[in-house]
């Protein structure tokens, strides 16, 4: 759990700044690869028993329309197979990325880095 509260604080780092199109050409507009990494991590996390790790966006972001990859590390509790969760995870990562941001997304790389407790609610 270290490690991963080590990479949360990497991950809010603003990072570069990634262009979006617009129609006025005295504009420019662009979003954080910091804001991009939380729209990863709030997808990644809508799963349960997942908690994101850390969020790396390889390749080059600062140039509109290049192709780049997105690596995704995440703890996992023992809800479902493995294999389902990290494919659960990749299709909201992608779908997310899709709707927030401008991206052409290559691969999504999902690596289970560690195993946790499911920690369950007090209803009482």
């Amino acid at each position: 759990m270290r490690g991963l509260i080590a990479n949360l604080e990497l991950d809010v780092r603003s990072g570069r700044d990634i262009p979006f199109g617009g129609d006025d050409p005295l504009a420019r507009l662009s979003i954080t690869e910091g804001a991009v990494r939380e729209v990863v991590r709030g997808a990644g996390d809508q799963v349960p028993g997942v908690l994101v790790g850390s969020v790396r966006l390889l390749g080059d972001v600062t140039t509109a329309g290049e192709v780049i990859d997105v690596d995704v590390r995440i703890s996992v509790a023992l809800i479902e197979p493995i294999p389902d969760i990290a494919q659960q995870v990749r299709n909201r990562v992608a779908t997310a990325l899709l709707t927030h941001t401008e991206l052409r997304v290559g691969r999504i790389d999902v690596t289970v880095d560690d195993v946790h407790q499911l920690i369950r609610e007090d209803r009482s």
